[in-house]
């Protein structure tokens, strides 16, 4: 996939292909360019240095509508994250048994430790 020229170097990247919504700056902005001034051009600044970050970083790329928002590395957790697919990713996971691997994984614990069960929303 093409990375736009401006983008940071790193593994997030973007295409240059974005319309300039704003909604995954209002994601990531710690990450991405603001849009504003001369500026119409979504693109990385920063990689994610924390999980916090992965996430705003993930959660960009869900929320750009023409998935021009993508994760170009190899970190197994971020692409079962980002759904394990093309969409959002350059390289995807070999389809196999379901949970194993995922499931045993200390981050994923983690993360769904942290979620609030369905019947605690009210």
């Amino acid at each position: 996939m093409k990375r736009f020229h401006k983008n940071v170097p790193g593994d997030f990247y973007t295409t240059g292909d974005c319309m300039a919504c704003t909604l995954p700056e209002g994601e990531a902005p710690e990450l991405l360019a603001p849009l504003e001034g001369d500026n119409s051009d979504t693109y990385f600044i920063r990689q994610p240095r924390t999980p916090e970050e992965i996430e705003h970083a993930c959660s960009a790329a869900e929320v750009c509508c023409v998935n021009a928002i993508r994760y170009g590395g190899h970190d197994q957790w971020i692409i079962r994250r980002l759904g394990n697919q093309s969409d959002y990713c350059d390289h995807l996971l070999p389809q196999g048994p379901v949970g194993l691997e995922w499931e045993t994984d200390e981050r994923w614990r983690q993360a769904v430790k942290a979620q609030k069960p369905w019947w605690k929303f009210w």
